[in-house]
C-alpha cells in the first residue's frame, strides 16, 4: 500500500484572531488526538483533499509530518471528522484520531453492488437496505 504523508505544522497560539490569520492563509486547524497527548497543527487543505482522494476516501490511514517544537514527529492517524463552511463548502477544521499499525480497528466500508440482479432483469425492484458494513481490520488493510 502506498503510504499517505499529510505535512502539518505544529500550532502554539490560540484564539479567534490567530484563527482567522491561518484562515486567510489559506490554511486551516487541525487537532491530533488518540494514543499521545493531544496536538493542535496547521495543515492546507488542498493537501488534505488530496490525501483523501483515494480509493478508501476518509478511511485512508495518513501518516501526519509534524514540524516544530518537542511535538516534531510523524503519526498514523485518520480522519475522525471534517467541518466545512455551509456556504463555500470549504474544510475549515479537520479532527484526526491516532492509531497503531498493529492494532485493529473499526470501519465503516461501503458496499459496492455489481451486476444487475436476475429479479431485476424479470422486472422487480432491488430495495437496498444495507450501504455500509462495519469491519474491523488493521488500519493499512482496509479494503
Amino acid at each position: 500500500m502506498e503510504r499517505t504523508v499529510l505535512n502539518a505544522k505544529l500550532r502554539t497560539a490560540s484564539g479567534k484572531g490567530v484563527s482567522h490569520k491561518i484562515r486567510a492563509q489559506g490554511q486551516i486547524q487541525a487537532v491530533c488526538y488518540g494514543q499521545s497527548a493531544p496536538v493542535t497543527v496547521v495543515v492546507d487543505p488542498h493537501e488534505l483533499r488530496k490525501a483523501l482522494n483515494t480509493p478508501l476516501k476518509r478511511n485512508t490511514a495518513i501518516f501526519l509530518a509534524i514540524d516544530g517544537g518537542a511535538a516534531a514527529a510523524q503519526r498514523l492517524v485518520m480522519v475522525k471528522d471534517l467541518q466545512y463552511d455551509p456556504v463555500g463548502h470549504q474544510i475549515l477544521h479537520a479532527d484526526f484520531f491516532e492509531i497503531k499499525e498493529s492494532e485493529e480497528i473499526s470501519v465503516d466500508v461501503p458496499i459496492q453492488l455489481n451486476g444487475k440482479p436476475k429479479g431485476v432483469i424479470e422486472g422487480g425492484i432491488l430495495q437496498v437496505v444495507t450501504r455500509s458494513i462495519t469491519l474491523k481490520c488493521l488500519p493499512l488493510k482496509v479494503p
